[in-house]
């Protein structure tokens, strides 16, 4: 077997039990000012610009996921610090979100199925003759 079958069905394994998906699904849950998910909140805590109070059900989910957090970062081979530094972007955290939510959604799949695009480009202008080597 190759490597790339071998991390694909851990990865089935890890984020494909009850007991993961009952954990995603709840940091994809709106946190309790309502404006937020969770896992953004979690996110914004470690990456130290927590802005204002903290509820005690916050607090919870925030050591919770702390396990899977430094887990998920050793296993990367990185520091705490280059993470915090990541995720300070609060577009990297809705990134983030959007790769749980999608994962809740359709599993692990190759390639991996979002529920939503990274990014989208809009042309206002018209302007452009769109003869870029990259383009289109």
């Amino acid at each position: 077997m190759s490597l790339e079958v071998d991390v694909v069905k851990f990865a089935r394994s890890v984020l494909g039990n009850k007991i993961s998906k009952s954990l995603m699904s709840r940091l994809l849950e709106k946190d309790p000012s309502g404006y937020r998910t969770r896992l953004e909140h979690v996110l914004t805590m470690f990456a130290g610009e927590k802005n204002e109070p903290v509820n005690f059900s916050c607090m919870i989910d925030y050591y919770f996921s702390m396990l899977f957090i430094k887990t998920a970062i050793k296993l990367m081979h990185l520091s705490e610090e280059e993470f915090k530094a990541g995720i300070r972007d609060p577009c990297v955290r809705r990134g983030i979100e959007l790769i749980f939510r999608s994962l809740l959604q359709y599993g692990v799949t190759v390639p991996q199925k979002l529920a939503a695009p990274f990014l989208i480009v809009w042309n206002f202008t018209n302007a452009c003759n769109l003869r870029c080597k990259h383009c289109y």
